[in-house]
């Protein structure tokens, strides 16, 4: 068995200050159920809260990485910010990681995605000029 390639995407949306505070608002507000997967490898939901809270700290940064890319996907109503690799069974980038733990939370996900939508309307992609630039 050889390595896998996995790719992990959100929504890529202007990450402000306001906007992060909103999230760990709502996962402070969502049950413990909401975590249960994200616990399984944490420990418990305190520890899952803990590392999904770590993880919206790194989204205003995200799109600055090195691990991390723009992706313009047709059809798409608002573009995704990805990140991935060849992995063993682990994540192949710290982003990826970071990703998983959102994506994990559908609320976090579709508030995420809201935004994206809202951008993206208020500011269009060309995206010709972007793959040229």
């Amino acid at each position: 068995m050889g390595a896998e390639f996995i790719l992990y995407a959100l929504p890529a949306c202007e990450m402000t200050a306001q906007r992060a505070d909103i999230l760990k608002q709502q996962l402070a507000a969502m049950p413990d159920e909401d975590l249960a997967e994200i616990a399984c490898e944490y420990g418990d939901t305190d520890d899952a809260r803990m590392r999904v809270r770590q993880a919206i700290d790194f989204l205003p940064v995200a799109g600055g990485q090195r691990d991390v890319a723009d992706f313009y996907l047709g059809g798409m109503p608002y573009p995704l910010l990805v990140s991935g690799g060849l992995s063993w069974g682990d994540f192949p980038t710290d982003a990826a990681c970071e990703f998983s733990l959102i994506s994990g939370c559908s609320q976090l996900y579709a508030q995420l995605a809201e935004w994206a939508r809202q951008d993206t309307a208020s500011s269009p992609i060309n995206v010709l000029d972007s793959t040229l630039s």
